[in-house]
């Protein structure tokens, strides 16, 4: 969500679903979690 040019909100909904397939843990998966963490971090999302 973007309120203004200087204000911004992310709403992250957390769970397993995001890294893992089924009920087994995926490293891939955990890995572009990761990445995606990161980017959002240097575009200036804390």
């Amino acid at each position: 969500m973007i309120f203004s040019h200087r204000n911004r909100v992310v709403i992250e909904i957390d769970g397993k679903q995001h890294y893992s397939d089924g009920d087994k843990s995926s490293p891939k998966l955990y890995s572009k979690m990761v990445k995606a963490h990161r980017e959002m971090s240097l575009y200036g999302y804390v």
